[in-house]
C-alpha cells in the first residue's frame, strides 16, 4: 500500500513527540498518539500490525483478561505488541504500534494483544480487525459515556468485524449475542453447589427476551443478568457453553475447566468469582488457537502475575487490603460490596472510599452526574462486620445520603474533606481496612496503604 506523505510526517512528529516526552520522563502513551492523529486522521491505515491480533473488549475485566494474554504469551518467549501500559482508545493503540515497528512503520511483531474501548471501537475497528475478539461482559457503565447498553451494543454489532471470530462469556446474554453472524467460542461457569444466587442486584440491563420481549425467567442468576435463563413464550435460552468452569474452590484458589472432552485443574489467580470468569476467558482465547486446557494450565501454574485490582499488606494480626473499585462505574462497584459482604473471615472491617473522580475539580465546567451511586447495592455494606465507612472528598455528602438511604446506621459513618485525611480517622480496633480506590488515583491509594499499616502498627505497639 503506497503511503502518503502526511504518514511519513505524522510518524516522525509522533516518534519525536515520544523521545521528548520520555526524556521528560513523562507518561508518553498517549499524547503521540495524538500528534499522528492530528497530523494523518487515518495513520492507523498504514502502519504495519502485527499478523495475527487479539482484542479485548468488555465493561469490566479487559485490562486483567489482556493482561494475562500477554503473560502467556510472555511465559511462551513470544514477543506481542500491546497497549498495556497506554489507553484503550485510537491514540494508546496507535502509540502501542508505533512501539512495535520500525522507524517508518514496519512490523516487527506476529502477534498484537489490545485491549480497545467499547465506544472507542467505531474508530478502530475500520483498521484494526482482530481474528479474535473478547467480550467479557457488558454492563451500564458511566453515565457521562455509556450507561445505556444498547447504545454500546449498536456501536459493537455496527462495526465489529465480519471476519472477527468471538470468544463471548456464555453467561451474559447482551454480550454472547453480539454480532449474530460471527463465529464464537462461548465461556462460562457452571452453577456450583451450594452457591449462593444473588437476585437482588438493582441493576439488571435485560430484563426481557432479546427474541419475543417476554419477561425472561432467571434459571440461576448470578448477580445482575449473569446466569442462564430462558423465555417461556417463545424458547428462547441461554447458548450452550463451549468452555466452562465445572468447579471452584475459591478459598483454596483452584478451579477445575472443560472443553469439550477434556478436564484439567488451574491455579485461581485472585479471590472472586469474577476473577475465575477473567482466567476462563483467557484460557478461552489459547484453546482457539488449538492449545490444549494441559497445555494452558501449565503455563499458568508457572506465572506470578500481578493482582493489581486486590492486594493486601499484613500488620501484626491485622490487614490492609486495596480493591479496585472502578469509579463512576455502580456494577464494578456492587460487585465489591458483594464481595466484602460475603467475607466474614476478615473480622471486623472499616471500608474507606478513595475512588473519586476529580475532574470537576480540574475542569469546573464539567459536570459529574452522582446517580450512578444509587445504582449501586450499597445495602450490600449494611452489615454488623462492616463498623466503619470512611468517606472523603467533594462528594462526601452525597455518598452520606445514598449509605442512610441503605440504613447504614449515621454512627458507622465518618466525613473528611479530602480523600487523604481518611488515614487518620481509621478505629484502630478493627481487624481489617478495606481501601476502595480507582484507575485514576492508584499511586496516592499505594501511599495512604503504606500509611494506614504504619498507622495500625503504631497503634498496636502501644
Amino acid at each position: 500500500m503506497k503511503r502518503p506523505f502526511r504518514f511519513i510526517v505524522a510518524i516522525f512528529m509522533a516518534r519525536s513527540a515520544r523521545f521528548v516526552l520520555k526524556k521528560m520522563k513523562r507518561n508518553a502513551t498517549h499524547f503521540p498518539g495524538q500528534v499522528a492523529r492530528a497530523v494523518c486522521s487515518d495513520f492507523l491505515k498504514y502502519i504495519e500490525q502485527p499478523t495475527h491480533l487479539i482484542g479485548v473488549t468488555g465493561t469490566n475485566g479487559k485490562t486483567t483478561v489482556s493482561n494475562m494474554i500477554l503473560d502467556v504469551f510472555k511465559a511462551q518467549k513470544i514477543e506481542v505488541a500491546n497497549n498495556k501500559l497506554g489507553s484503550n482508545i485510537t491514540e494508546g493503540i496507535i502509540t502501542a504500534l508505533l512501539d512495535a515497528t520500525t522507524f517508518f512503520g514496519r512490523r516487527k511483531s506476529e502477534w498484537g494483544v489490545f485491549e480497545i474501548d467499547e465506544r472507542a471501537s467505531l474508530r478502530i475497528f475500520p483498521y484494526i480487525q482482530p481474528d479474535v475478539l473478547v467480550v467479557t461482559n457488558l454492563f451500564r457503565d458511566s453515565y457521562k459515556r455509556n450507561a445505556h447498553i444498547e447504545f454500546i451494543v449498536d456501536i459493537l454489532n455496527a462495526n465489529i468485524p465480519k471476519s472477527t471470530h468471538l470468544v463471548v462469556n456464555g453467561d451474559d446474554l447482551i454480550a454472547s449475542l453480539l454480532a449474530p453472524g460471527n463465529a464464537r467460542t462461548t465461556f462460562g461457569i457452571l452453577p456450583q453447589d451450594n452457591e449462593m444466587q444473588v437476585r437482588d442486584s438493582i441493576i439488571n440491563d435485560l430484563v426481557y427476551c432479546p427474541k419475543c420481549e417476554h419477561p425472561l425467567t432467571g434459571d440461576f442468576v448470578r448477580y445482575h443478568h449473569i446466569g442462564r435463563h430462558h423465555c417461556e413464550a417463545c424458547g428462547f435460552s441461554s447458548i450452550p457453553l463451549d468452555v466452562f468452569v465445572k468447579s471452584l474452590d475459591v478459598s483454596n484458589r483452584r478451579m477445575v475447566v472443560g472443553f469439550k472432552d477434556e478436564i484439567c485443574e488451574f491455579r485461581l489467580v485472585g479471590s472472586n468469582i469474577t476473577d475465575a470468569y477473567n482466567m476462563v476467558a483467557m484460557i478461552s482465547v489459547f484453546v482457539h488457537f488449538e492449545h490444549s486446557l494441559k497445555e494452558i494450565s501449565d503455563i499458568v501454574n508457572t506465572l506470578s502475575i500481578v493482582e493489581s485490582r486486590f492486594d493486601e499488606i499484613k500488620t501484626g494480626n491485622k490487614r490492609v487490603i486495596g480493591i479496585l473499585a472502578k469509579d463512576q462505574n455502580p456494577v464494578a462497584n456492587s460487585r465489591v460490596f458483594d464481595f466484602i459482604r460475603r467475607e466474614t473471615t476478615w473480622g471486623n472491617v472499616a471500608i474507606l472510599f478513595a475512588n473519586e473522580v476529580f475532574a470537576h475539580v480540574t475542569t469546573p465546567e464539567e459536570v459529574e452526574n452522582m446517580a450512578w451511586i444509587y445504582d449501586i447495592n450499597m445495602e450490600y455494606l449494611n452489615q454488623k462486620h462492616i463498623v466503619q465507612l470512611v468517606v472523603g472528598g467533594w462528594r462526601r455528602y452525597d455518598f452520606l445520603v445514598r449509605m442512610r438511604m441503605a440504613g447504614i446506621p449515621e454512627s458507622k459513618i465518618v466525613l473528611v474533606k479530602r480523600e487523604e485525611d481518611e488515614v487518620g480517622v481509621v478505629d484502630p480496633t478493627v481487624d481489617t481496612v478495606i481501601l476502595l480506590y480507582s484507575t485514576k488515583n492508584i499511586p496516592m491509594a499505594n501511599r495512604m496503604k503504606k500509611e494506614i499499616a504504619q498507622r495500625l502498627e503504631k497503634e498496636a505497639a502501644r
